[in-house]
């Protein structure tokens, strides 16, 4: 009896040393390899259609059309990248960025590839977190230039994740104006994190309100890579 007692107790030792690997196993974020299963940093370049920046219940500022650029950081789910948005309007007048040809805006920032959901939940997905510092751009409205300060976060499903691929497909969604369709992710540690504020927008008030993105756009690897999650 007592050595049943002693094996039951191993037993259950094995599979706590278990459950802890496990929960420190996908803590770890995505990682992102090449065909030979290295860790890659690839380049990419992205294009995407109309996308849509709204602040909560006000006039939104629409593009048509971007083109993006950006790498990832070696060894790293993150990196940089730039986005360039064209076509911008809002109620019909241009929107322009500093030093951008008119209806164009270009916005800088860092990016990090964190889990969407865990396999706790049932499924296991991929987002991209796009960083944006503080920049500015101008709207023509009504015939008056109107100074929009933005910065912020803004999480975007990606996918296809565990395949080799060239092409991923990201989207960002709202659940109504100004409010974000994706609010929480995982980071490293395997806490839920939940974006309070999200995208900021500031329109000579003085004050930033939530803002939100939509929009689909492509990203295209100068390799094939696997995102790992």
């Amino acid at each position: 009896m007592h050595r049943l007692k002693i094996l039951g107790l191993a037993l259950m030792s094995v599979l706590a040393l278990s459950v802890i690997a496990s929960a420190t196993a996908s803590a770890a974020l995505p990682t992102v390899l090449n065909e030979g299963g290295e860790v890659a940093a690839p380049k990419f370049e992205g294009t995407s259609g109309e996308t849509e920046f709204a602040k909560l219940n006000k006039k939104a500022v629409n593009c048509t059309a971007s083109t993006a650029e950006g790498q990832f950081e070696k060894g790293k789910p993150l990196g940089l990248f730039h986005i360039h948005f064209t076509g911008c309007t809002s109620g019909g007048g241009a929107c322009t960025g500093e030093g951008d040809v008119e209806k164009q805006i270009l916005v800088l920032g860092t990016f990090h590839i964190v889990y969407d959901k865990l396999l706790s939940e049932g499924s296991l997905g991929a987002a991209i977190l796009f960083l944006i510092p503080r920049f500015h751009f101008t709207c023509i409205v009504a015939g008056l230039k109107v100074l929009i300060l933005v910065q912020g976060e803004v999480l975007c499903l990606l996918k296809p994740i565990n395949m080799l691929a060239k092409h991923f497909e990201v989207v960002c969604e709202q659940k109504e104006k100004g409010d974000p369709g994706e609010a929480t992710y995982w980071n490293d540690e395997g806490k839920a994190i939940d974006i309070k504020e999200g995208l900021l927008g500031e329109e000579n008030t003085g004050k930033f309100e939530m803002s939100s993105e939509s929009g689909t756009g492509l990203i295209l690897t100068a390799e094939s890579v696997e995102i790992m999650a």
